[in-house]
C-alpha cells in the first residue's frame, strides 16, 4: 500500500511530487492554517495517533484547542510560530485525552514525541501556516530515563563506597593508634 497524503484540497501539479514525498515520509506531519485548523496530514501521522476517518479531522481539528497541548501549556508557544518562530519540544501524548478514532487495546495510549513546529509563508510573504513534524521517541525517552536512574544509582553507590572507605581508613588509623597506646602501656 502506498501511503497517502490527506488534504482538504488537491495539490497543484508542480507540488504533486513534493506531496508524495510528504505522504511517504517516515515522520508524522501535519499542517494547520492561521486559525489552527488542520488541513493536511500524512499517513505517518494518521498511524501515530490512530486517526480512523481523515475527513473527521481535516478542517475541524484545531491545534490551538488540542487538550494535550493545552494541558502542557504549549498553545502560546505554538501560536508564536505564526510570528516566524520555530518551536521544538518533547510532549507526552496521552491519547485518552484525544478522540482521533479507535485504537486497538494493545496500542499504547501514552507515548513521548519530539515535536518541531515551524511557519510557512503564503504567496504574499505572511506567516500563514503552522507545520508540525512529530517523531515518536518513547523508546529513546524511556531508555534515557532508565540510564539517568542507573547513573544516579551508580553515583549514589560510588559515594557510599567512598564514604565507607574513608570510615574504614579512619577506623584503621584509630586501631593503629590504640595498638600503639596499648603497646606503650604494656611496655611501662
Amino acid at each position: 500500500m502506498i501511503p497517502k497524503l490527506y488534504t482538504s484540497a488537491p495539490l497543484p501539479e508542480p507540488l504533486d511530487l513534493f506531496g508524495q514525498m510528504l505522504a511517504q515520509a517516515p515522520f508524522a506531519l501535519w499542517m494547520a492554517d492561521r486559525e489552527g485548523r488542520v488541513f493536511l496530514f500524512n499517513e505517518a501521522m494518521r498511524n501515530l495517533v490512530g486517526i480512523d476517518d481523515p475527513d473527521r479531522i481535516l478542517g475541524s481539528y484545531n491545534i490551538f484547542k488540542d487538550p494535550i497541548a493545552a494541558s502542557q501549556g504549549l498553545i502560546p508557544y505554538i501560536k508564536r510560530v505564526l510570528d516566524g518562530q520555530v518551536i521544538q519540544t518533547v510532549v507526552m501524548m496521552d491519547l485518552s485525552q484525544e478522540d482521533f478514532g479507535k485504537k486497538s487495546e494493545e496500542e499504547p495510549k501514552v507515548f513521548y514525541v519530539r515535536c518541531l513546529y515551524f511557519p510557512l509563508k503564503d504567496g504574499h510573504g505572511s506567516f500563514e501556516y503552522v507545520v508540525m513534524m512529530v517523531e515518536n521517541i518513547t523508546e529513546e525517552y524511556l531508555e534515557d530515563i532508565s540510564l539517568s536512574r542507573t547513573a544516579h544509582e551508580l553515583e549514589t553507590a560510588n559515594k557510599e563506597i567512598v564514604e565507607r572507605e574513608r570510615t574504614i581508613t579512619e577506623l584503621k588509623r584509630r586501631q593503629k593508634a590504640l595498638r600503639e597506646q596499648l603497646s606503650n602501656l604494656q611496655g611501662v
